[in-house]
């Protein structure tokens, strides 16, 4: 159990760190998700608040979670039957077996197969094939493979195991744990922009910064502000919000003082007033 756990925590940690920055707030996937997909679960759940109350609303992101969780038991389950058949190819004993009998069908095919253990005592079970294109020819010699605790139960011609079925599970298991991270850090980054937002309401002092850096985004602009608080070498850099770039002056735009709203105990939450700037730098 806890080999198999540890697993789990070794290949989710390996899947974050790989799509962490295409999960990145910021990044172009988050931007185009949200865009084309118009928020669609924090906008679900502000229309059934409004039409049904907050109890339907609970009911469905009960039922998000409850779909978010089979993703993470997908990858678990996964993993038990990974290390579980690894072990089992590593510990299974591989021997000879004679076809006795033979049913072939278009869809599925079976055989029985005798064979003997290793203490020379004679077992016989009937394995089944399917998929198509097996065909077993009786005095056909195979290869048998079987647990040294448990001969006749364990006996079998594929010692390849279901990998795809385990495929599957990582697959479903990848793509749902994703989605869900993805959901629940939005929705998370969202209730903590509101309170930030309302911690800079209440304890937020205004502050006039010099705009010292403009970085292109398509067609709009990013202005960048810097400020060192006194008797600190802390520099802390302060981003607007998205500005048309027709509509503004560039020569204007680089050097002007912008305005914004810090926390004094946290200097890095703030609140950039975009508009603000834009109108005093267009054309």
């Amino acid at each position: 159990m806890l080999l198999k756990f540890i697993v789990l925590v070794f290949i989710i940690a390996i899947l974050l760190r790989i799509f962490s920055p295409i999960l990145n707030k910021d990044s172009l996937f988050v931007r185009l998700f949200n865009r084309y997909t118009f928020n669609v679960v924090p906008n679900t759940l502000g229309i059934i608040s409004t039409i049904f109350g907050s109890g339907i609303a609970l009911i469905y992101g009960g039922a998000l979670l409850l779909g978010f969780f089979s993703g993470f038991y997908a990858l678990y389950k996964g993993t038990d039957l990974l290390v579980s058949h690894i072990k089992w190819q590593v510990t299974s004993i591989k021997t000879e077996g004679e076809v006795l009998n033979a049913d072939n069908k278009r869809n599925m095919s079976q055989a029985l197969v005798r064979f003997s253990d290793q203490n020379g005592a004679q077992y016989e079970f009937v394995y089944t094939a399917n998929y198509n294109g097996t065909e077993f020819t009786i005095g056909e010699i195979l290869p048998v493979y079987y647990q040294k605790d448990a001969p006749l139960k364990s006996a079998t011609l594929n010692n390849k195991g279901a990998y795809a079925g385990i495929a599957f599970l990582y697959f479903y298991g990848i793509a749902v744990s994703l989605f869900a991270i993805f959901v629940i850090g939005n929705v998370y980054r969202s209730i903590r922009k509101d309170r930030q937002k309302s911690r800079l309401e209440h304890e937020g002092i205004l502050l006039s910064v010099k705009v010292t850096a403009v970085i292109p985004s398509g067609d709009y602009l990013i202005a960048r502000a810097e400020y060192q608080p006194m008797f600190s070498k802390a520099v802390y850099y302060y981003e607007s919000g998205r500005i048309e770039l027709d509509a503004i002056d560039l020569d204007k735009l680089k050097g002007a003082t912008a305005k914004v709203k810090i926390l004094p105990k946290d200097p890095s939450i703030y609140l950039f007033y975009t508009e603000e700037l834009a109108d005093s730098v267009r054309k």
